[in-house]
């Protein structure tokens, strides 16, 4: 499988968005349901806010039509959150009802964002969004043109178009997150490229005084130290997370391998981890884990695609394989600890531990960004 234009297809249950919309001291959700009917109109998609209270999660509130991806910050500065989607800014602050105090487009680009992640990569207050981003058509008919990192910068005025990030070498990347894995004070973007030849990529472009890098490091399963041998279809570089998983200052990588065959097995998965260091990401120290490895609950079978979304919190990590069990779904719990990832006190669980529909739930389907 080689490079090309991909989308991280929208699933049940959407997206997820955490933030202060209310300006009220509590946290607020931001859902998505990509595959929300609006009349005759068929997966138009919602995306609807649950109020945040002194009670937890309560009402809700739909604020937009749209099945993309959405993150927040404050984009314009002025001290409320906003909320960017791939299409659309609304800005801060938000009513009740829903209503943001001025909507426009993301930006002045006619361009199709594939993937987005939020962050103040120039340390001026301003919330900044790193997009995966190529054209809509060929200018000739032909074939479209991949798409590559882009930054838009926050400005008093909402976000601006800004520069091609490490051009040569974040083709196609359709997973994005911010962390500062060299651990000299600026956020550093981290791509995976999961239809890249060979099995897929993960990326580091490093952020330095005058901005990023002009080009990325790249690490596959062929790289040397990385365990495993890079096939088509592995898809590494799956749905990148960023976190300081062994509390040693730098921020480590966790990528998912959903394609992964393994014992037999078509598309059981696994996920890695990638420390970071001084020099930055190498493919030294690397980590994979399946449920085939010891004191991880449950077994690998054809399909499940374990490794599907990552995330790191608090020192743990988090993966899913929302395939698992025909399309239930479950969610894994890995402890962090100043050596890495381990598999010793590792949790699972699936829908019907949350007394959620069990069949097709697709449990883990969507991380909280």
């Amino acid at each position: 499988m080689t490079d090309g234009p991909t989308s991280r297809s929208p699933s049940p249950g959407g997206p997820l968005t955490a933030a202060d919309l209310g300006g009220d001291g509590f946290t607020d959700m931001v859902v998505g349901a990509p595959g929300e009917d609006i009349g005759s109109a068929r997966d138009v998609g919602l995306q609807t806010v649950v109020w945040g209270g002194a009670g937890g999660l309560a009402t809700a509130t739909t604020v937009g039509q749209g099945r993309e991806e959405t993150r927040a910050g404050d984009f314009d500065g002025d001290g409320h959150p906003d909320l960017a989607t791939a299409y659309q800014m609304r800005y801060g602050p938000f009513t009740r009802s829903g209503a943001a105090a001025r909507t426009g487009p993301l930006v002045d680009l006619d361009v199709r964002v594939y993937a987005m992640e939020a962050g103040d990569v120039d340390g001026d207050g301003t919330t900044d969004l790193v997009v995966s981003t190529g054209p809509w058509d060929s200018d000739d008919g032909g074939t479209i043109p991949p798409p590559r990192l882009r930054l838009l910068k926050g400005t008093g005025n909402g976000l601006a178009v800004g520069p091609f990030i490490a051009y040569p070498d974040t083709v196609s990347a359709d997973s994005v997150a911010l962390g500062d894995i060299d651990a000299d004070g600026r956020p550093d973007a981290v791509f995976g490229r999961s239809t890249a030849a060979g099995g897929g990529l993960v990326g580091v472009v490093r952020g330095t005084a005058n901005g990023f890098a002009a080009r990325a490091t790249l690490i596959g399963q062929n790289t040397r130290g990385v365990p495993g041998a890079g096939e088509s279809g592995d898809r590494f570089g799956t749905d990148v997370s960023v976190g300081d998983i062994t509390e040693d200052g730098y921020a480590d990588v966790v990528t998912g391998v959903p394609g992964e065959d393994l014992a037999g097995r078509t598309d059981a998965g696994t996920f890695a981890v990638l420390r970071g260091g001084s020099t930055g990401l190498s493919g030294t120290r690397v980590q994979v884990f399946s449920q085939n490895t010891a004191g991880v609950p449950g077994t690998a079978e054809n399909g499940d695609r374990f490794g599907s979304r990552t995330a790191l919190v608090g020192g743990h990590v988090a993966v899913s394989a929302p395939e698992e069990n025909s399309g239930s779904g479950a969610v894994w719990v890995f402890p962090g600890t100043a050596s890495g990832v381990t598999a010793t006190r590792s949790v699972s669980c699936g829908p019907r531990t949350l007394a959620a529909p069990v069949s097709g739930a697709r449990f883990g389907a969507a991380f909280h960004r």
